[in-house]
């Protein structure tokens, strides 16, 4: 009797402790998980750190080739400086003069005269009439008189451009004397003749007695 009572005890506890035992497996294998994503977080934070590093190297290295470049070119300034020294003495030293650098010619406003009058009137014309129909101020008429600015004077005629207190000049003949045919007067824009005026012949008013 006793050594039934002893293996029913014996039974159960087996029972209790096979449960305990395969109630504990996921909370192992949690803690398990977790240690291993913890693990893995830490690797990803180092991943990233030496990510960066690199990054800061490459530019580091980027910058030290270019520290490098100017060097050089610092050293090649100071070679070349005791070189002209060198060269400098040399002269002094035979008594050479030193020719200073010729300086640069002072700036001019002189316009450059037209070569081809007659061609670049042409075309002019051509580009004038390419635009359209052209406005009844800007067709010339039978006595007009063309008055053109002293300070564009130079491209028609060289020798006028230095004159003081002259101008404008009337030109409607010169221009005709020289073989140039205006049909619109926009043709003087196209030549760089930006500064003229049109001075038109006076009409006799309809029905005037004729003198």
């Amino acid at each position: 009797m006793k050594h039934g009572f002893i293996a029913l005890v014996a039974i159960a506890f087996l029972s209790l402790w096979s449960g305990c035992g395969s109630n504990s497996t996921p909370a192992a294998a949690s803690a398990g998980h977790r240690l291993e994503l913890e693990r893995l977080r830490t690797e990803n934070q180092e991943v990233k750190k030496l990510r960066a590093a690199n990054q800061d190297l490459a530019r580091l290295r980027k910058d030290n080739d270019e520290l490098q470049r100017l060097r050089g070119f610092d050293a090649e300034i100071a070679r070349l400086r005791a070189e002209n020294e060198q060269i400098r003495q040399d002269l002094l030293a035979r008594n050479i003069p030193i020719q200073p650098p010729p300086a640069e010619p002072p700036a001019t406003n002189r316009l450059e005269p037209i070569q081809d009058l007659v061609r670049a009137f042409e075309d002019a014309a051509l580009v004038v009439t390419s635009q359209g129909a052209a406005r009844s101020e800007d067709l010339p008429q039978e006595g007009d008189n063309i008055l053109i600015d002293q300070s564009v004077i130079g491209l028609l005629i060289p020798e006028f451009q230095d004159r003081t207190n002259a101008g404008p000049y009337e030109v409607s003949g010169w221009l005709a004397s020289k073989g140039v045919v205006l049909k619109n007067y926009q043709q003087l824009n196209y030549v760089g003749l930006t500064n003229y005026q049109i001075r038109r012949a006076l009409t006799k008013p309809q029905g005037s007695p004729a003198k």
